[in-house]
């Protein structure tokens, strides 16, 4: 899997104080961007980020905002529309390879001999994985980008159209009704 928009970010150079960084996506990275979203274009994406090391000295907190510039067609007329995003994210990562987590394995547990039911963990109790100790905040940003794009927008002023009304008379004949009738004899 590659890819769009890597910023990768060591956790040995982050100590109990913050690290700050901001990121900006190049212009390929915003065309590779635009395919993986399936819009029409990525203008822009930028992020604010903040990383610190918790107390517990394996787990991460990531906090930041993103403001991103595409371009994507109306759901209604299929119109390019601009769309300016602005998200604030959080996000939690461990050091896996200095930790066990025992309630990660007990849930996993549970959630065998429980297959109807699964409770959802907060993500600061349940962390993404550091993979060979850096923190990708770039992928990090471009998933909570691809949250916030609004699959269903609408250029301003646009409605959602024309409605169709079906008739009784006009509708499907129900393929359960030969049954009822059936049932009804009996």
């Amino acid at each position: 899997m590659s890819v769009e928009f890597s910023r990768l970010i060591k956790i040995d150079h982050i100590d109990g104080k913050s690290k700050s960084e901001t990121i900006e996506a190049s212009a390929d990275e915003c065309a590779a961007l635009a395919t993986r979203f399936e819009v029409s274009k990525v203008k822009s994406v930028t992020a604010k980020i903040a990383l610190k090391r918790q107390g517990d000295r394996m787990t991460y907190r990531v906090t930041g905002s993103l403001s991103a510039s595409i371009v994507q067609e109306c759901a209604v007329t299929a119109a390019d529309i601009n769309n300016d995003i602005s998200e604030e994210f959080e996000s939690w990562f461990v050091d896996q390879a200095r930790v066990a987590s025992f309630a990660k394995a007990k849930q996993e547990k549970d959630r065998a001999e429980e297959a109807d039911e699964y409770e959802m963990r907060e993500e600061k109790d349940d962390p993404e994985r550091i993979i060979g100790g850096a923190i990708d905040v770039g992928e990090l940003v471009a998933q909570y980008l691809a949250l916030a794009i609004d699959p269903y927008l609408r250029a301003e002023g646009v409605d959602d159209g024309d409605y169709i009304e079906i008739s009784p008379e006009d509708a499907k004949p129900n393929p359960f009704a030969a049954l009822a009738a059936l049932k009804d004899k009996t």
